[in-house]
């Protein structure tokens, strides 16, 4: 101690660094022989079970791969309802109430309500969705409803809408369009387009579709196709029903061309023989045709003569005014 009473070792940085260093490894000896403790501990646990591997457990079978027939029955099993997606849908086409929109007009109605049914979970959000599309005729018939019946169901406003717009759209009435559903000019890759719509509606069979298809084709398909053998599925039969008209269309466009260029060549070969015929005329000093008596033809004679091919002179066929015999006689008598 000195003169303050102070340990001199307080103040020597040296003895303080080792008199930490020395509690330092006071503790890490602590450590390391609880370490050495817990592994004796770990070691005699290990001894204790070594014998029960003399006596080993029966080895569990690796699982076997199940047949593909079995993977294909999985695979072709229908996957369960996927639940409502509640996403944005594309807002319906308003309708004005045309009878042949209607159809389409409810189908995209009633995806709408089962793809959004937390917005279309009552019968109020659906009829207010259903008349926001309305226009025109349909919504004044929407509004007459509605004031005399405002609590109305959704179920009775559908049943109402129905018997009001959608009275051509059932099995019966797509069957009596069908039967008298004609292709006339129109191309058969065209018409297939509103039979397969039709057919669907009517809910008819191969057979009876088969029939109603060959029935209402033009009569150039027909002839063509009774020089061939049908197909038995309709789908096959469109298809070569398709074929047989695009090809007679395509045949068709230059006989088409062929008989314009022969109607145009004809138009000039008439206009030739006239300008021939009037050269001829002033050539002759304005000689007229017949002047017999002092005689002329009338403007509708002489338009007639043109049209028919007779000869402007005589009024015979088979040659024109500048080689009439008639004429070259009454030449040589003058």
């Amino acid at each position: 101690m000195d003169s303050a009473g102070r340990d001199p070792a307080a103040q020597d940085p040296v003895a303080q660094a080792l008199i930490a260093q020395g509690a330092a490894l006071a503790r890490h000896e602590q450590m390391l022989e609880r370490l050495h403790n817990e592994m004796a501990a770990l070691t005699q646990a290990v001894a204790r079970l070594t014998p029960l591997e003399s006596n080993p457990q029966p080895a569990v079978p690796a699982p076997q791969e199940p047949p593909p027939a079995a993977v294909a029955a999985v695979a072709s099993a229908p996957s369960a309802p996927q639940p409502p997606s509640d996403g944005p849908l594309p807002t319906p086409e308003p309708f004005t109430g045309e009878w042949d929109k209607c159809a389409g007009f409810l189908a995209q109605c009633t995806l709408v309500f089962r793809e959004q049914r937390r917005f279309h979970n009552n019968d109020g959000a659906k009829i207010t969705f259903f008349v926001q599309l309305l226009r025109d005729r349909a919504l004044k018939w929407a509004q007459v409803v509605l004031s005399s019946d405002p609590g109305i169901s959704y179920a009775d406003f559908l049943s109402k809408f129905h018997t009001v717009f959608n009275k051509g759209s059932g099995a019966e009435a797509a069957a009596l369009r069908l039967l008298n559903f004609k292709q006339g000019k129109r191309s058969m890759s065209d018409y297939s387009i509103d039979f397969w719509i039709l057919a669907e509606e009517t809910g008819w069979g191969q057979e009876a579709l088969r029939s109603a298809l060959l029935n209402n084709v033009r009569e150039e398909v027909k002839d063509e196709l009774i020089m061939r053998d049908l197909p038995d599925s309709l789908t096959e039969l469109m298809a070569l029903c398709i074929k047989v008209d695009d090809r007679l269309r395509a045949r068709r466009l230059p006989r088409h061309y062929s008989s314009q260029e022969a109607a145009g060549q004809l138009r000039a070969g008439s206009s030739s023989e006239l300008s021939s015929s009037r050269q001829a005329e002033s050539a002759d000093g304005g000689e007229q045709p017949m002047q017999i008596g002092g005689s002329h033809l009338s403007a509708a004679e002489r338009q007639r003569r043109i049209t028919a091919g007779e000869c402007l002179y005589c009024g015979h066929k088979g040659h024109v005014v500048a080689s009439c015999p008639s004429r070259a006689k009454g030449r040589a008598h003058q």
